[in-house]
């Protein structure tokens, strides 16, 4: 009929509309002058509540350790929740706990249990809510890695007896304990070949530069979720160095400092860095340094420890990897670092860290692709087991998959290898806000008609037919109705008149008009008689 109209039937969720609006109702748009009606299904108020994070204190899982961790429920409702929180390892029941998030909030319920015996390379655990009208944010996924004995490569550039080499005291730090770590010791052109993916961290413990193909190599690491621990040195390259994209700070000049103790001021006493060293009770302790690098921190790095008035310790994420600079030398040329009580537990804690690093790889949203980490094979046949069970062969050189379809475990295996990789797959959080769209913010987007419930939009429809009025096609109907019904009739009354044309034409025509003539009756033809007839 003429009529361009466009119907958008919606939840209208606000997040729904996050979009850039000059892409969609652009020129093009207003050319076909077009009317939008947004049809929503409802205008109930939202109710529903969801689990949003998993976060746990310690980077990884230890069997029969204290486990400690929080889960954040949100509340996208005007009323208060009340209601329990289960978590589950390896599909057993673990604990439960109360959550009662006020209306509109959210709140963070603090989970506290001992870990069961870990099997595999990952604990698989849900955390889940009693239930409510919208079931698939109800439960979260999550993922944390087992603690393993660290594998540390150690790259030094000085020969000679063992107690005069740059990486000494590193080794002896890291072979302390009853869980000491294997650790191999290069020097700084064997990197250029060296296969790096076996090891959880790399120390470059004082090395003078990094040639392009080791620095090309070392960043691939990092992408596959490789931990790299920066020492300088009096041997250090700055302007080699201040080159490195992957390093989270620029080494500008070394700076000479007076003798004496420089208090040392944790940024983020929170980090997994600091977790089980040091605290408010154990602060991190006073140290002895005489030389300190001046740096200028780039966009990706972060200041975790002020020593004095300059960082010491700088931290950096680089894909799925992480970058620590240690500003001190790994020896005692710029001081007494190696020899005092804070030396062993950061580097332990450095080494644990590093382990975690396939957790950072775990946290997926449905909908979402699924790249391949770096550090899966690339000379093996993959497959992907989805959670209801269903085998995904891996495209070569793709992603492990196009697209997450379900909330759930999926795992990564070789025919060769068996198990290579497990990551979860959860709801979008911004999925479980239902709270629609503010209409006057709507149509400062786009001019639009707003019909809410089926009811309404029945009604709507009978009103509008389409937005074309009947009543005027109707009246035209019946003018045009009683015009050919007139014209009819006359001709029909003038095939039946009973008069000439200086008699009746019209009118009454099986009646008798008083003065009126009728035409007289046919004579009949004379006949004849003849003789026998």
């Amino acid at each position: 009929h003429g009529t361009k109209q466009i119907f958008l039937f919606t939840d209208d969720q606000e997040s729904g509309w996050q979009f850039d609006k000059a892409a969609v109702f652009d020129e093009a748009w207003e050319k076909t002058a077009a009317r939008l009606i947004v049809v929503r299904s409802d205008d109930l108020p939202s109710v529903n509540a969801t689990i949003t994070k998993m976060k746990f204190e310690s980077p990884f899982a230890a069997n029969g350790l204290v486990a400690r961790a929080s889960a954040t429920v949100d509340n996208h409702s005007a009323a208060p929740l009340r209601d329990l929180l289960e978590l589950k390892v390896d599909g057993e029941k673990i604990i439960s706990r109360a959550a009662e998030p006020a209306a509109g909030s959210s709140v963070e319920v603090p989970l506290e249990f001992q870990t069961p015996l870990l099997k595999g390379r990952w604990m698989l655990g849900s955390v889940n809510l009693a239930g409510d009208r919208l079931p698939g944010d109800d439960t979260f996924y999550f993922v944390q890695p087992v603690y393993q004995t660290p594998r540390v490569l150690i790259v030094e550039s000085a020969n000679g007896p063992e107690r005069s080499r740059p990486g000494f005291f590193l080794r002896k730090a890291l072979e302390a304990g009853a869980s000491g770590a294997p650790i191999k010791t290069v020097a700084t052109g064997e990197l250029d070949d060296l296969p790096l993916e076996p090891f959880s961290a790399v120390f470059l413990a004082g090395v003078p530069d990094v040639s392009d193909r080791a620095s090309v190599r070392i960043d691939r690491y990092l992408e596959a979720g490789g931990t790299v621990v920066f020492f300088p040195s009096d041997q250090s390259d700055l302007a080699a160095l201040s080159r490195l994209e992957w390093l989270p700070a620029k080494p500008t000049k070394i700076h000479e400092l007076p003798a004496g103790r420089l208090v040392a001021r944790p940024l983020e006493p929170q980090h997994p860095l600091f977790t089980n060293s040091w605290d408010a009770n154990t602060p991190f302790p006073a140290l002895p340094q005489r030389k300190l690098l001046e740096m200028d921190i780039r966009s990706e790095g972060r200041v975790l420890l002020l020593l004095g008035e300059l960082p010491f310790i700088i931290y950096g994420e680089r894909g799925t990897g992480r970058v620590i600079i240690v500003n001190a030398s790994p020896d005692r040329a710029w001081g007494d670092f190696p020899l005092t009580a804070a030396f062993l537990p950061l580097v332990q804690q450095i080494g644990r860290l590093s382990i975690a690093r396939t957790g950072r790889e775990s946290a997926h949203l449905v909908g979402e692709p699924i790249p391949a980490p770096l550090s899966l094979p690339r000379d093996q046949a993959l497959s992907v087991k989805t959670p209801h069970g269903e085998i995904v062969p891996v495209q070569a050189g793709g992603p492990l998959l196009e697209r997450a379809e379900q909330a759930g475990f999926y795992e990564v295996s070789s025919t060769a290898e068996g198990v290579l990789h497990q990551f979860a797959v959860n709801v979008d959080p911004r999925e479980s806000e239902l709270r629609p769209m503010d209409d006057a913010e709507l149509t400062k987007m786009v001019p639009h008609e707003l019909i809410a419930g089926t009811e309404p939009l029945r009604l709507w429809l009978a009103q509008t037919r389409g937005l074309v009025p009947l009543w005027p096609t109707l009246l035209v109907l019946a003018l045009l109705v009683f015009a050919g019904e007139g014209i009819y009739s006359n001709i029909l009354a003038r095939r039946r008149s009973q008069g000439d044309e200086s008699h009746i034409a019209t009118g009454r025509l099986n009646k008798h008009r008083l003065g009126q003539v009728h035409r007289a009756a046919a004579e009949p033809e004379p006949q004849t008689e003849e003789a026998g007839v």
